[in-house]
């Protein structure tokens, strides 16, 4: 490439506006599974194709592995069989090396680069790179200086041509998620994104349960934490409509998870599985015994303050 690097605003801003129609492409993936020791990796690589805004199909070694269309959302079980899922309330299938962690979505296709406490710090200019046999600019990011878990750099390669992700690397940790093709704006069929297999139903029950929750979750003004050392924001992981039930995790360093439960009832054993080998700071009030899963005790002070900062709300029975 012979013009000047750009800035990582411009980058941003040629990322937001990826606009192209269709892509067709191969991703390789390698990546650490356990977060803590990093003892396990996960790595492969599919074949994806995409039809804008949100249409997809991806196969690996295996077969099919995920159909999107406008409606519904088909992902392959770990034992076999296809699972079908409503679109408006599952998002595309959540494993490291599917192809939106690149090409990302309408959602946080610029989100994720921009968030305080992740790789949002740009390290200095550029660099030309070659993937997939196309010029690229890669940008090195740094997470924020308070975010002490996450020490390397993310370089991310943005496509010239069309701003869009075509590698995300850590060399550091051994990870990286790369699109070994990428073919933008060709001609494809509308039949590659509906499936017309067999489909597993005996999870229906599980599944209207879940839509009920997210339903619920979103619906409500959780009552979490105004107070934080560090500042805090959160995000809803768990919830229960019939009991008031309800578990989030906090935005904020190390990743805290605060629950409630009704105050009559036994620790749930979602939460108690969750928050294995966590510190548990544990209080009750009227209605709700709390539970905040912790790496690091808090002080006694800045636990009160915590505490005190969740607004009082009745138990379900009384509302």
């Amino acid at each position: 490439m012979d013009r000047e690097p750009p800035a990582w605003a411009q980058a941003l801003g040629r990322i937001a506006a990826f606009g192209v129609r269709t892509a067709v492409g191969v991703v390789e993936y390698r990546q650490p599974v356990d977060a803590d020791e990093y003892g396990q990796v996960e790595e492969g690589s599919c074949r994806f194709w995409y039809a804008a805004p949100r249409s997809w199909r991806v196969e690996d070694q295996a077969g099919v592995r995920h159909v999107q269309d406008s409606e519904w959302t088909y992902l392959r079980r770990p034992g076999g069989g296809m699972l079908r899922l409503h679109r408006p309330t599952m998002g595309f299938a959540d494993f490291g090396g599917h192809p939106a962690t690149l090409l990302g979505n309408d959602d946080d296709r610029v989100e994720r680069f921009t968030r305080g406490d992740d790789f949002s710090v740009p390290q200095g200019p550029p660099v030309p790179v070659e993937v997939a046999d196309r010029p690229c600019w890669e940008f090195r990011l740094a997470a924020s200086p308070e975010n002490t878990s996450k020490p390397h750099l993310l370089r991310v390669a943005v496509d010239d041509a069309t701003g869009a992700v075509l590698r995300m690397q850590v060399p550091e940790l051994g990870a990286h998620v790369t699109a070994v093709e990428f073919h933008p704006d060709v001609e494809l069929e509308p039949a590659l994104f509906t499936w017309d297999g067999p489909v597993d139903e005996d999870h229906e029950d599980e599944l209207a349960a879940l839509r009920q929750s997210e339903e619920w979750l979103a619906e409500q003004q959780l009552p979490v934490p105004r107070w934080w050392p560090d500042g805090v924001g959160y995000t809803a992981d768990h919830g229960d409509p019939q009991t008031g039930a309800f578990s989030v995790h906090l935005e904020v360093p190390g990743y805290p998870s605060l629950a409630r439960w009704p105050v009559a009832s036994s620790e749930p054993a979602w939460w108690r599985e969750r928050t294995a080998g966590r510190h548990r700071h544990e209080w009750s009030d009227d209605a709700w015994r709390w539970s905040l899963a912790v790496d690091e005790p808090l002080a006694a002070e800045q636990l009160a303050r915590v505490v005190e900062s969740i607004p009082r709300t009745p138990s379900i029975a009384h509302e």
